[in-house]
């Protein structure tokens, strides 16, 4: 309710921009053409407050529960949200993932920046292999997921399900690291992790939204943990 007049103020003036540059007279063929790629994408969508909402969902809203009812609920009103924006049947397009951005764990549990995953990995003898490893594997992950969510706003508006899977498998392997130095803190042997895992429900924002942790972390946090007055 928040974002969405901030992308339609956005629109109105990307579009105020470029027809007071094509008034103005020759320009360069470049200019603004970010606005007209944004623009473009708009009129591809069912209404404009479908693409705006659909690309609020995708791009802007994250969360974590440890519930997992909880999460499939909020995907299922976000879901609900966009649907009421189309006026018939037939133009239903296919609904964005968000998989990948509605999350279950437990947010106390996992490591949240790089360095709580340096300083896990310092009092291990290949201090600088694991961590050069688990670097290439979260900008390997950062790649892959800011392709996945293009391809839902930017693109045709689809994902394949070899998209996810791989997408998946790559959350998987660096969750994976993290939980054998994370289990290890934990004094649990290697054939409890499997259990520990499923007790404890560890989540790493380091790994699960890495590109916003790296860039300083997120801009807004609602939330109502009980904890706190505690």
């Amino acid at each position: 309710n928040i974002l969405k007049p901030l992308y339609e103020a956005c629109l109105q003036r990307m579009v105020g921009f470029i027809e007071d540059m094509e008034s103005a007279g020759p320009h360069h063929p470049t200019k603004y053409s970010d606005f007209k790629q944004i623009l473009e994408d708009s009129r591809r969508h069912p209404k404009q407050d479908y693409f705006i909402l659909k690309s609020i969902i995708v791009n802007n809203l994250f969360g974590v529960d440890i519930m997992e009812e909880a999460v499939e609920i909020c995907k299922l009103r976000l879901f609900l949200k966009l649907v009421a924006q189309v006026d018939s049947r037939d133009r239903v397009e296919p609904l964005p993932d968000i998989d990948f951005n509605i999350r279950t764990g437990n947010t106390l549990v996992g490591y949240a920046r790089y360095e709580d995953v340096e300083k896990a990995v310092k009092s291990k003898f290949d201090f600088g292999d694991a961590m050069s490893r688990i670097e290439d594997k979260a900008r390997v992950l950062d790649s892959a997921v800011e392709l996945f969510r293009s391809q839902q706003t930017q693109l045709d508006g689809t994902v394949t399900t070899e998209d996810k899977a791989e997408l998946r498998r790559r959350f998987s392997g660096l969750e994976d690291e993290l939980n054998d130095h994370l289990s290890g803190e934990y004094g649990i042997k290697k054939s409890g992790i499997s259990k520990w895992k499923e007790s404890h429900k560890p989540f790493h924002w380091f790994c699960d939204f890495h590109r916003i942790i790296a860039s300083g972390g997120f801009d807004v946090i609602i939330g109502n943990p009980p904890y706190v007055v505690f």
